[in-house]
């Protein structure tokens, strides 16, 4: 939706990126019992250290200080669950169907890459940040958006990033508070909003 927004194609191509994304991943999903489970109270570090610990359990969502998600094959929770404990965190599970944004997703991600092929990207005409990397998409969208399927999602560099770069007001749009939350727990002290409505856009 956000580079449909800043230019990179239009809303319908948007659209059948979005369906044919979803569709790769869930077959994906289909190939290993995979899961995912949100680590907090402990620091990023901590989570790397322990996931490395454990078989095919890797920290895929670096959402805020403090909270880590991380993806792993079914089997392997357990133990995992048990460490962070130990560690003096917590792991809760997520009601998801599988393992995104890590290795699970490496088969999606170059089918994805090949179909974004066929298509004429180009580089967004508005600054549009990608969780990939923290940073402002380049001429290369295509390989941006397949490589977000199988990496971790950066949300805590994109937010500071953006703040680094002078944005100070934040708006959520679309159902739900969860991203504002992470705002909040990133850069407090900033303008933050959300909106789920065309009159609620009017409102902010």
């Amino acid at each position: 939706a956000a580079l449909a927004f800043g230019g990179a194609f239009s809303p319908e191509e948007g659209f059948a990126l979005t369906a044919r994304r979803g569709e790769l991943m869930g077959k994906a999903t289909q190939e290993r019992a995979t899961s995912m489970a949100a680590v907090v109270k402990l620091d990023s570090a901590k989570v790397e250290e322990i996931c490395r610990r454990h078989r095919e359990i890797y920290p895929v969502n670096y959402n805020a200080p403090g909270q880590v998600a991380v993806a792993g094959a079914v089997e392997s929770f357990a133990a995992f669950t048990a460490d962070v404990k130990e560690c003096g965190g917590m792991a809760i599970p997520l009601k998801v169907s599988g393992g995104f944004h890590s290795p699970f997703m490496d088969g999606a991600a170059a089918a994805f890459s090949e179909h974004l092929k066929s298509l004429k990207l180009k580089a967004p005409q508005k600054p549009v940040y990608a969780n990939y990397t923290g940073e402002p998409y380049g001429e290369d969208v295509g390989g941006t958006l397949a490589c977000q399927m199988n990496h971790p999602v950066l949300w805590e560099k994109t937010v500071r990033k953006m703040a680094e770069e002078g944005y100070d007001v934040f708006i959520e749009a679309g159902v739900g508070n969860t991203l504002a939350k992470l705002i909040g727990k990133t850069l407090p002290g900033v303008r933050i909003y959300t909106t789920d409505s065309l009159v609620g856009c009017e409102k902010v």
